[in-house]
Parts: C-alpha cells; sequence; structure tokens
C-alpha cells in the first residue's frame, strides 16, 4: 500500500490536510505533474490507486479515529465511538475544528444531534467558525434549535466577524433558520470585517421576506444611499441591481475578498470587487490570490469580475501557480482566453515547472485550448522538473486530440520523463485507468516513428 508520508516530504500534520483537502498532491512525485493535474487522475481514472491493498484510505493521520470517520462518512463507526465515550470536545491538530463542526459540515444527517446530545460543547468551536455558524450556514433549523436549547452563544462571531444569523441571512435559503435566531436574541446589526450585515446579505440573496423582518426586528438601513436604495427595493419585492458602494474595507493578512470567495459568499465578493479592494493580494495562510481562488472555488463569474476589475493575470500563488495554470486545467475556456488577451505570459512555470499548456494537455480533451496556447507561443517541448512534457502528459490522460495537435507543433517524440519513458512507452503501458484514447494514441505514435 502507498503511505503518504513515503511519497510526499512533509511532516504528518501537513500530509494528513494535503491528502484529505488536495488528494492530487499525492501524484506530484510519481507522474512528475503539479498542482490539481493528478486530481483527475486520482479521483476519477483511478479507484483509489492509493489504497489499492486497503480500501479504506488512510485519511488525516494526525487526528484520531472521530476525525477519520467523519471524513470517511463512517456512520456506523461514529456512532460506536459515540457511544463508547470517545471524547467529542477536541480539535483537530489542523484547522481547530471540531467532530461536531466537520459532522455538520460534511452534513451527516443525524450525526450532529447525537453528538450534541452525547455532550458535545455548543460553544466549542474553531478560528473560524463556531457549531452554531455552521448549522446556521448549512440550514440545519433542527441542530439550531438544539444548540441554543443546549446554550450555545446566538451572538458570538467567528474570525471574521461573521455571527450565526449573518450566516443564515446569507447563506441559508430557509427563512425560519434566521428566524429562529432573532427570537432567541440574535443581534440584527452586527458587522463583519467585510462590512457586511444580515440586512446586507439577506437584499444580496434577494430575500424579501427576511428583509422585511430583519427591518421589523431594528435593523439598520445602510448610510450608503447606494445601499439603501437597493435594501428598499428589495424590501419592497421589487427587483433591484446590485449596487457599487465603496466599503471600508480591511486588507490584511486575511484578505476578506479572499475570505468571501473562499465560503462562496458571492454578493460580499462583487461589492469589494467593485470598491477595487485587494484584487492583487496574496493571502498569507492560503498563498494564493482572489483570482486563483476564484477559479479553484468554480466561480467563473467572479473571475471573470476580477480580471476585468484590474486583477494581474500574471500574479501567482506561492507555488509558483498562475491564473492562466488554474484556468487551463479546469478548461474554463472563457476564462483562459480572456487571460490571454489580458496579456497573460503563456510560459509562466510553477516552482516544480508545471506550464499551462501542461494543465490543458491533462485535461481539456475538446482541444480547442491546447490549440490557443500553442497558437501564443506556448513551448511545446517545456519538461518539468519530473520530466513530463506536455506530450508525456497527453499521453498517459488519454489526451488524443492534444496528442495530435502537439506532435504537429512540433513535440519531440523522443522526450523521456524522469521514469524513462517517452510518450508512446505511457499510452503502451498504462493500465489503470486505461481508455479507448490511450490505444489510439500509441497506435498513432508507432506510426509516426515507424515513417
Amino acid at each position: 500500500m502507498w503511505r503518504l508520508d513515503a511519497i510526499l516530504p512533509m511532516q504528518k500534520e501537513e500530509s494528513s490536510m494535503w491528502l484529505r483537502k488536495y488528494p492530487w498532491v499525492i501524484f506530484r512525485r510519481i507522474l512528475g505533474l503539479r498542482f490539481p493535474l493528478g486530481c483527475a487522475l486520482l479521483w476519477l481514472s483511478l479507484p483509489w490507486s492509493l489504497a489499492a491493498q486497503d480500501s479504506t484510505p488512510q485519511l488525516d493521520l494526525c487526528r484520531g479515529p472521530l476525525f477519520q470517520a467523519i471524513y470517511r462518512r463512517d456512520i456506523e463507526t461514529i456512532q460506536r465511538l459515540i457511544a463508547s465515550g470517545t471524547s467529542l470536545n477536541i480539535r483537530a491538530c489542523i484547522g481547530n475544528r471540531t467532530p461536531l463542526i466537520e459532522a455538520i459540515v460534511m452534513r451527516l444527517d443525524q450525526i450532529p444531534g447525537k453528538m450534541i446530545l452525547a455532550g458535545a460543547d455548543p460553544n466549542l468551536g474553531s478560528d473560524a467558525i463556531t457549531p452554531l455558524s455552521a448549522a446556521a450556514g448549512n440550514c440545519r433549523r433542527d441542530l439550531v434549535v438544539l444548540l441554543l436549547e443546549r446554550g450555545a452563544a446566538v451572538d458570538r462571531a467567528d474570525s471574521d466577524g461573521f455571527t450565526p444569523l449573518l450566516h443564515a441571512a446569507g447563506e441559508c435559503s430557509d427563512e425560519s433558520v434566521a428566524v429562529t435566531l432573532m427570537k432567541a436574541g440574535a443581534p440584527v446589526n452586527v458587522r463583519s470585517k467585510t462590512g457586511a450585515t444580515p440586512l446586507i446579505s439577506a437584499a444580496l440573496s434577494r430575500r424579501h421576506s427576511l428583509v422585511r423582518k430583519l427591518l421589523d426586528a431594528g435593523a439598520q438601513i445602510p448610510s450608503d444611499p447606494e445601499i439603501a436604495v437597493f435594501v428598499r427595493k428589495i424590501a419592497r419585492g421589487e427587483y433591484a441591481p446590485l449596487p457599487r458602494p465603496a466599503p471600508r474595507v480591511r486588507d490584511d493578512c486575511g484578505s476578506p475578498l479572499l475570505r468571501t470567495i473562499f465560503n462562496r459568499r458571492v454578493g460580499e465578493a462583487e461589492i469589494i470587487i467593485r470598491a477595487g479592494q485587494g484584487l492583487n493580494f496574496r493571502g498569507c495562510e492560503t498563498d494564493t490570490t482572489p483570482l486563483i481562488a476564484a477559479i479553484s472555488e468554480e466561480l467563473p463569474e467572479i473571475a471573470e469580475k476580477l480580471i476585468r476589475a484590474g486583477a494581474d493575470p500574471d500574479l501567482a500563488a506561492g507555488d509558483g501557480t498562475t491564473p492562466l495554470m488554474a484556468a487551463t486545467f479546469g478548461c474554463v475556456e472563457d476564462l483562459v482566453f480572456l487571460l490571454l488577451e489580458r496579456g497573460a505570459r503563456v510560459n509562466s512555470t510553477s516552482s516544480i515547472g508545471d506550464s499551462a499548456l501542461i494543465h490543458a494537455a491533462y485535461a481539456c480533451m475538446d482541444g480547442r485550448i491546447v490549440g490557443r496556447l500553442l497558437k501564443m507561443g506556448a513551448d511545446v517541448n517545456h519538461q518539468t522538473k519530473y520530466g513530463a512534457t506536455p506530450l508525456t502528459t497527453a499521453a498517459f490522460s488519454g489526451n488524443e486530440d492534444a496528442v495530435r495537435q502537439l506532435v504537429a507543433a512540433g513535440a519531440n517524440l523522443a522526450a523521456r520523463n524522469n521514469e524513462g519513458k517517452t510518450a508512446l512507452e505511457i499510452a503502451r503501458d498504462r493500465k489503470i485507468g486505461r481508455k479507448p484514447s490511450h490505444d489510439l494514441i500509441y497506435s498513432f505514435l508507432v506510426r509516426l516513428i515507424d515513417h
């Protein structure tokens, strides 16, 4: 069985986080690829080959059995651990989350309720979220009621200044969750570090009825004239375009724009973008940029707004990954073309030598993105630090169209990766995850070499 610590030069705490969140990193050294190039392979092509000899992969090595069972969604084991009296009031060594918060976020149906009834502390939260906020944001009114009955603090804010009511107003379509919190005494005029209030969040989400209830409960209409008009129109049930205020934004290490993107708070992200705040900021914790985060979080509309608002198309994350690399791996054609129009450098490389063309050769099967990159001057024979070229990458993924385009553009058929294999040998020898296109690629390359 493959072991994570044998593949990655990481501490156990770090490796467990990457294994849970980003399983594609495991293939960094095996494939000679980077960023999410192993993601599709691991998730789609390989039936968890890392655990080929053990159908239960080792998740979160630095956390206890309860956390591991939660991440595996192993309900039977979770229930057995709860019944055995295992401690529910512990924090994970990464992220400081508790079993209760993780169970809520993982949407494990009845498990969070059983944890609360078994003694899980309703106020033990992580730096980023509390159990009540997690329940409110996930529209779990039953858990909200139970947590409040067990003494959960209705006004406790997370590190971004978001209270349970702010989460409910902006993220939950079930109005009764916010109403329950208000009846329990949730303050209606709290303001997050990004400038959001329950009233603004509900208005941005076009929740007309909730806006009226918040106003009836004493929520103050914002002083900004444009936002005030917007809120009043929503309260009257009218359609209103998003306002264009310039809120005061704290652009510190946490980056409000990054946080709103990671939490998929699209309306608030749009407001910050329109204000032009923090567009080219790189978070010190995530080491990424708002543009790369929006692409990775599959928020193309936010990514496009960032580009058009002036986000640097070449500002890379800490590992050298550029917006163009992120967009090419996701095969987001409109964003790829827009980034190229805005001057994105087509041959930028990451810290291990990945390029946009290598990402596209792996992931984009229709050929348009590969063709555009080649037309823009992408290096057809570039090699990563692990020897991967666009051609060997396309051969590995079974991308026949890319193989043909790369060969036509002058790809070196004799190039070998660090395992000593050419594209032909890779297509010939691929076993796990083999597709009919691998045979077609092999036949095509054999004919080329024979001639």
